[in-house]
């Protein structure tokens, strides 16, 4: 992870907003952008201050990786100079970073044996591995539902129940409780078909087709006799 800075003349500011955790190791790293031309040609270095002990690391490529020993406490500081063979040299500002606690314990975390190493290669080695085709059928390879093995002939239905509601289209028979409007049961006289129907007493009517058949009920014209099937129809 870096921190990045940009310094111009003798002035480093940081710039980014990263949440830095101690006791890491060779892994966080410093970045600097110098923005002016007096750092040209010069040697830079990196000084590093906690627990009242001083680390000076050599800038690479304008880059230089913490200390781990600067990482073990709450925050460090650090400053950046340079030189060349004139004795010219050229300081910055300090900067100070802080550090969350990360509960890292070093006695637990790092007590790993040889054998433990070795598993943990073998398991890399074994993960790259090639599967043995010659252990799989001939679908693992193809996909193929030809290639299944043991397909019936025939598929007959099993017993099984239907709901009412899973029943959009059919010729049906419906029970009184079934009709929520008796009284303005409406047809398409223009069509062929009657205008109004007045349902006054129990009844099942049946739609075939474009035929409605409805019976033991009471007309607004008259009365049909008991079980009297009357049938409307649309006319061709």
């Amino acid at each position: 992870m870096d921190l990045e800075f940009t310094i111009k003349k003798q002035v480093c500011k940081r710039n980014d907003e990263e949440t830095v955790v101690n006791l890491s190791n060779n892994y966080l790293e410093l970045s600097f952008d110098f923005k002016s031309d007096d750092w040209q040609g010069l040697t830079k270095f990196a000084l590093f201050h906690a627990k009242d002990e001083t680390y000076r690391v050599p800038l690479h490529e304008d880059k230089v990786v913490v200390p781990f020993d600067v990482l073990t406490e709450e925050r460090f500081s650090f400053m950046v100079y340079g030189v060349n063979d004139d004795e010219l040299r050229i300081t910055t500002n300090q900067n100070v970073i802080y550090l969350l606690n990360s509960g890292y314990t070093k006695d637990v975390v790092d007590d790993i044996t040889e054998d433990d190493i070795t598993i943990v290669e073998q398991i890399y080695v074994d993960m790259d591995k090639k599967a043995n085709t010659s252990d799989l059928s001939d679908v693992a390879l193809s996909g193929a539902y030809t290639d299944l093995l043991n397909i019936p002939e025939t598929f007959p239905p099993e017993s099984h129940e239907h709901s009412k509601a899973d029943i959009t289209d059919f010729n049906h028979t419906h029970e009184l409780t079934d009709i929520t409007d008796f009284t303005n049961y409406m047809l398409d006289y223009t069509s062929g078909l009657l205008t109004r129907v007045n349902i006054d007493c129990d009844t099942n009517f049946v739609k075939t087709g474009d035929t409605i058949s409805i019976r033991a009920f009471h007309l607004n014209n008259g009365v049909p006799k008991p079980n009297q099937v009357i049938e409307f129809y649309k006319e061709e």
